[in-house]
C-alpha cells in the first residue's frame, strides 16, 4: 500500500490514450481503513469508497466477500464486493467482483466507480504485488 507520501492514485480517461480525463482515484493514507476518494474531471469529490481490514473475506478468501461501501456526503449510495472465490478461481487466480452504482449515477460517473474497484483490486487484494 505504499508510505503516506507516495500513496496510489489512477487517472481515468474516456477512451484511448490523448482521450480526456474524466476523474481521478486517490487513495489517502488512513490507518485500518481501505477508502478512496472518486473526483471528478474538475478534482471535486464525487464518491468514497469504505472497507475495514476486519472482514471474514480478507482472511479467507474462500469463505466470505470483501465489500467497499459507495458513499456520497457520509450516505451509503452504492456497493463495490469482491465475492468470494470458488475452488476453481482459486488455481485460475481469478477473480470476480459485484458493484451496485449509485441510484442516478451516469456514465461517467460508473467508469469511475468501475476504476475505483480496479485500484482497490490491485491495492489490497492482489496477493502478487
Amino acid at each position: 500500500q505504499g508510505c503516506c507520501f507516495c500513496r496510489p492514485s489512477f487517472t481515468v480517461f474516456a477512451g484511448p490514450e490523448g482521450s480526456k480525463q474524466i476523474g481521478q482515484i486517490e487513495d489517502p493514507c488512513r490507518i485500518c481503513v481501505m477508502d478512496q476518494q472518486i473526483k471528478d474531471e474538475q478534482g471535486n469529490l464525487a464518491y468514497t469508497t469504505n472497507g475495514s481490514i476486519c472482514q471474514m473475506g480478507m482472511c479467507c478468501p474462500c469463505c466470505a466477500s470483501v465489500d467497499f461501501d459507495i458513499q456520497k456526503d457520509g450516505k451509503k449510495v452504492g456497493l463495490i464486493s469482491k465475492r468470494p472465490m470458488t475452488i476453481g478461481e482459486c488455481f485460475k487466480k481469478t477473480n470476480r467482483f459485484t458493484i451496485d452504482f449509485p441510484q442516478g449515477a451516469d456514465a461517467t460517473q460508473k467508469r469511475l466507480v468501475f476504476a475505483a474497484a480496479m485500484l482497490l483490486d490491485l491495492e489490497y487484494l492482489e496477493q502478487n504485488k
